[in-house]
């Protein structure tokens, strides 16, 4: 989670660590005793060493998640996707979900808006039947490879992905997203990054006459009538107040930079969430609209 308010959550989707059982399930009879049997715990079976995986991982030198799709397909003769989608829309719920109060405990502490972000782990269990279930979040997860050495080839990839999705990896001079609202009117510092014009959406709709009706006024620049009172008008360029422009130009910068991070929130591809799941926030609603405009004019904004 790179912003809270609005809401901006990416899942690093270019690998998984698949943990099994220490120990073969206990049968024909259960022994409940036998923990390692059937609890996953701190001592694992890793992927390499599982014997329907390891002709894929060792053998094909496949990564841990292309690994567990080959077999799925191959031997089971399903479709690995399905797996990867319930993970996401349960992701996708929880942090809907909290968003609310989320934003009530980000109260306490300065900067908020601005110097934010928060990588967790996602914990699922697969049934037979493919079937999905969340067993728990962790908040700062262990990213050590003593214990099992190949998972480096994991958790490095993670860590400079979030390093690169949040700034931390641009060069010193660099400017950061909570610059943007502090930069002086007409700096032109951040131009070899982005340009005001690359916020340009929904080129039809906004250049009609329906969204040129009255005079600007007020501080935040917005024309007093089209852009407040007409919907598809609200993320013309003409539009967009300055802390708006400040919230695109971080989310257009995560973009660039997500490296193997795939954006789950805003969504340019699901339905809006049931009414009674989780109340839109203005801000959430215009990001989200602002990257479906982005999306109509390149593909490779829409997820």
């Amino acid at each position: 989670m790179t912003s809270l308010n609005p809401l901006r959550v990416y899942v690093y989707d270019n690998d998984a660590l698949l943990r099994f059982c220490a120990d073969p399930y206990p049968s024909p009879s259960f022994n409940a005793s036998l923990l390692d049997g059937y609890v996953v715990g701190d001592r694992y079976t890793p992927v390499w060493l599982m014997p329907s995986l390891a002709p894929y991982f060792v053998g094909q030198q496949m990564n841990s998640k292309h690994s567990l799709n080959a077999y799925i397909t191959a031997v089971l003769g399903k479709d690995p996707a399905l797996v990867w989608s319930q993970m996401e829309e349960s992701i996708r719920t929880i942090y809907q979900m909290m968003e609310g109060k989320m934003g009530q405990l980000a109260e306490m502490y300065p900067h908020k808006s601005t110097n934010f972000f928060e990588m967790v782990r996602f914990d699922f269990t697969l049934d037979a039947d493919l079937q999905v279930y969340l067993m728990e979040a962790n908040m700062s997860p262990n990213m050590a490879s003593a214990k099992y050495p190949p998972n480096r080839e994991i958790y490095e990839p993670v860590l400079y992905s979030l390093l690169s999705l949040t700034g931390l990896t641009r060069l010193p001079g660099q400017i950061r997203a909570r610059d943007w609202d502090r930069m002086p009117s007409g700096a032109t510092r951040w131009d070899m990054l982005l340009l005001e014009r690359d916020l340009s959406v929904l080129p039809e709709i906004c250049s009609s006459e329906k969204c040129h009706t009255g005079n600007l006024t007020g501080e935040d620049g917005l024309l007093d009538s089209a852009c407040s009172t007409v919907d598809e008008c609200d993320i013309c360029s003409h539009c967009l107040s300055e802390p708006l422009k400040a919230v695109l130009k971080a989310s257009y910068l995560e973009e660039l930079s997500r490296w193997h991070n795939r954006r789950l929130l805003p969504s340019t591809s699901i339905e809006p969430p049931p009414s009674d799941l989780v109340a839109p926030t203005i801000s959430n609603y215009l990001l989200e609209k602002w990257f479906i405009g982005k999306c109509l004019l390149d593909g490779r904004w829409c997820n």
